[in-house]
């Protein structure tokens, strides 16, 4: 166990080491951690577990509640992990939750150097914390991977061992399972598909949608999804209403200069039913909806009276065009679709509708877009008005280099 163990390390070291240090800046954005219903434990204590470069990690300060100390050194721009024999692990209260495999923070590019018991282990920065290999750390125990449980367990001397494993909440989603054998779909599809699946999930990208289930709706981000999608489309139900008007409803964001608009209930609902299913549409709770702050662009007061939404859509001009380009398509069990992709920004409004007939090597290669956001879907086939087109099942992202 212990030799593949070595490989496996070796794998992800190499890796890490495919692109020059001198490519990077502190904090630029150089892959992801994913969500994964792989449980980790450390002498039957279980510790939060993650997959990132195809091995299980976890956060090394949570290391501290197990055992084991972890010492920063701020001058050296080093942290030290070694066992403490003298300590009694305690463990963590947590739930497992989110969708394996789909995303869950971005990696960060880092000057920060972890070692293990004296030894360099490779490490990734996730928004002010460090995550390693769990399988990096056999110098300080050994290691049993349960097949059967989906448990990936280390044994370490000389610290408690809990009689039984620890218990833990959780809230695991599991999507709709890929078909055997499915093969990726992305490269044999007609221009006329790609520009369909493109166009699907750019609608999501452009409002800064971070995570979807359709078992799961929540009320206030589907209005919010049916009013922003109409106020950025600037269809003819975003209604442009004066300042005045607007204000008598919400308080208006001084950092911008306003454009603001109302939407009907009836648009909203039917965005909803296009988009996400009846069932998402017939339960909407019309009311006034207060979105988190960053929920896009730093806007999110919508207030709802008879019969309209009244929003601030924010600053006019400079609008950058948002658009996702889809790098792999898997048909599942069901007739559904898992499929990855990128989110661009684009500053030329004339590359419409070109970019959403690209390819992934278009968009990677092409230096007339910022990437800024990664993620995975789940769609179902839907037909709207005679046109081949989606309907959202599950969704997550991860925001990069924005």
């Amino acid at each position: 166990m212990k030799k593949l163990i070595s490989v496996i390390i070796a794998a992800v070291s190499a890796l890490c080491m495919l692109t020059p240090v001198s490519a990077y800046k502190i904090g630029d954005y150089i892959g992801t951690v994913y969500h994964t219903d792989i449980v980790a434990y450390i002498n039957n204590y279980a510790i939060p577990s993650y997959a990132a470069n195809g091995t299980s990690v976890v956060v090394a300060e949570d290391l501290r509640n197990f055992g084991f100390d972890v010492v920063w050194d701020n001058d050296a721009r080093t942290l030290s992990i070694s066992r403490n024999s003298d300590t009694t692990p305690v463990g963590m209260e947590f739930v497992k939750d989110g969708t394996p495999s789909m995303p869950f923070t971005s990696i960060l590019y880092t000057d920060i150097v972890v070692y293990a018991n004296g030894e360099k282990v490779p490490s990734y920065a996730i928004n002010g914390y460090t995550m390693i290999p769990m399988e990096s750390l056999t110098m300080l125990g050994e290691y049993e991977w349960v097949e059967e449980e989906r448990a990936l367990k280390m044994w370490v001397d000389g610290l408690d061992v809990r009689s039984e494993k620890q218990p833990i909440q959780s809230s695991l989603q599991y999507g709709r399972s890929i078909k055997p054998g499915s093969p990726d779909l992305i490269s044999g599809l007609s221009a006329q598909e790609r520009y369909e699946i493109n166009v699907f999930l750019s609608n999501f990208v452009e409002i800064g949608f971070q995570k979807f289930d359709v078992a799961s709706p929540v009320n206030e981000q589907l209005i919010y999804f049916g009013c922003m999608h109409h106020a950025c489309n600037h269809t003819s139900d975003a209604i442009p209403i004066s300042d005045s008007e607007a204000s008598k409803y919400i308080a208006l964001d001084d950092y911008y200069i306003n454009s603001c608009y109302k939407v009907s209930k009836d648009a909203v609902q039917a965005s909803v039913g296009r988009y996400f299913g009846k069932k998402g549409a017939d339960e909407l709770n019309h009311t006034t909806v207060n979105m988190p702050n960053d929920a896009y662009r730093g806007r999110g007061e919508y207030a709802f009276n008879n019969g309209y939404y009244y929003f601030d859509y924010g600053e006019e001009g400079g609008i950058d065009l948002s658009a996702a380009v889809a790098d792999s398509m898997y048909l599942n069990n069901d007739g559904s679709y898992t499929v990855t992709f990128k989110g661009y920004g684009y500053g030329d409004l004339r590359l419409v509708p070109e970019i959403y007939y690209y390819t992934a090597e278009q968009a990677a290669s092409s230096n007339r877009g910022r990437l800024f956001v990664e993620g995975k879907a789940i769609v179902f086939p839907f037909e709207y008005n005679g046109r081949n087109t989606y309907q959202l099942v599950r969704y997550e992202s991860v925001e990069i280099n924005r």
